[in-house]
């Protein structure tokens, strides 16, 4: 289908608006009093805005940024709305920026390449997810009818974040390079894209209560690998499809997660010219690609719902002490190494982003630990 120009105009504006919310949070904390600064802090909020309207005034964002550079004064109590300025106001404005790196950041991750798949749901509300099917029959002329009951289970998804310190270095933080906001907006959106990728496939990633989600293969089955040369590439995915079409007979809704270099693996044992490094398809059935490890999932993605209302907010630390490692000591011990970030030159991004997830049956998704690559 050709795109038209309104789909141009709007994936431009996206874009913009994403490297607007990157130059936003690099100005946060600049000139400031050295402590760390949080874009959903009002004042760290209106002096980023300050900056980047000095830096960049010819911006796309610049009237909405002017808006969030306003002083905003409490008066009487009243009810909150995005409109009223002692409340959410102050938010509306940044919130555009920030959906619009959310969107351009969602397809470096699983999540965001099955979100158009899967059953979209709000966080904390109860809602049905099927179990089974219906029972029908043939029926003869004045035959009884079969009675059935469909199996439905309630599910909920708290609100769960993921968060993380992505560091990076003073000059890029400052922007002065052509390609410096092209490539801080990466480092934010891929630092958060291979753990989620990993969190949702690992099938040792257990739920914990009100802090995180249990990955899609936590409760599901598996198979063994048949062996490790290229001929059981096929003997594998076969084997795949055919234990999981015994349960979910709908083809139509079924996709593969594997790693970039398991599809490439795999597309030059099946000499397939639909799949490649960044995904494709493989005998019909849609293949997408992630930190996955030396796994291949099949999976029925319109049986996971996701709760994302793209909410994420982000710290900035220039004169912080941290330990750079990806287990951090809590707390720290006599032996825990921790670093300057002040004397390394070096700016820590504590980036939270709000989001959770659940299969709606454990047998909607199968996997293999594969031995060929």
């Amino acid at each position: 289908m050709t795109d038209t120009l309104a789909m141009f105009t709007q994936d431009q504006l996206t874009n913009a608006r994403s490297l607007d919310y990157v130059r936003l949070v690099s100005c946060l904390g600049i000139d400031g009093n050295g402590s760390a600064a949080r874009l959903s802090d009002e004042l760290d909020r209106i002096h980023a805005a300050e900056v980047f309207l000095g830096r960049w005034p010819r911006s796309l964002s610049s009237d909405l940024l002017g808006k969030a550079a306003t002083w905003q004064h409490k008066g009487g109590t009243t009810a909150g709305s995005t409109t009223e300025p002692a409340w959410a106001a102050a938010l509306a404005p940044v919130r555009p920026l920030m959906e619009a790196f959310v969107e351009m950041s969602r397809p470096a991750s699983l999540i965001g390449k099955l979100l158009p798949l899967s059953k979209q749901v709000p966080f904390n509300v109860s809602v049905p997810a099927a179990t089974s099917g219906a029972t029908v029959r043939w029926v003869g002329q004045a035959g009884a009818k079969p009675v059935g009951n469909m199996q439905l289970a309630s599910a909920t998804l708290p609100i769960a974040k993921v968060a993380g310190i992505i560091v990076v270095t003073r000059e890029l933080m400052a922007l002065t390079a052509p390609a410096s906001v092209t490539a801080l907006r990466r480092e934010l959106s891929r630092g958060i894209s291979q753990y989620l990728d990993q969190q949702l496939t690992d099938p040792t990633v257990a739920a914990v209560t009100n802090v995180s989600p249990a990955s899609i293969t936590n409760a599901a089955p598996s198979i063994a690998s048949a062996g490790t040369s290229s001929a059981n590439v096929l003997t594998d995915i076969k084997k795949l499809v055919e234990t999981f079409t015994a349960t979910n007979p709908d083809s139509e809704s079924m996709a593969m997660l594997m790693s970039p270099r398991i599809a490439v693996a795999a597309a030059i044992a099946t000499n397939s010219t639909t799949l490649g490094i960044n995904g494709g398809m493989l005998f019909g059935i849609p293949v997408l690609t992630g930190y996955v490890g030396n796994r291949v999932m099949v999976l029925d993605p319109s049986a996971l719902l996701i709760a994302d209302d793209g909410d994420m907010d982000v710290t900035v630390a220039r004169h912080a002490s941290i330990e750079m490692e990806t287990s951090a000591t809590s707390p720290p011990v006599a032996g825990t190494v921790m670093v300057s970030l002040f004397q390394l030159g070096l700016v820590g991004l504590i980036v939270d982003r709000v989001l959770s997830y659940r299969m709606a049956r454990a047998d909607a998704a199968l996997f293999t630990n594969v031995a060929w690559v």
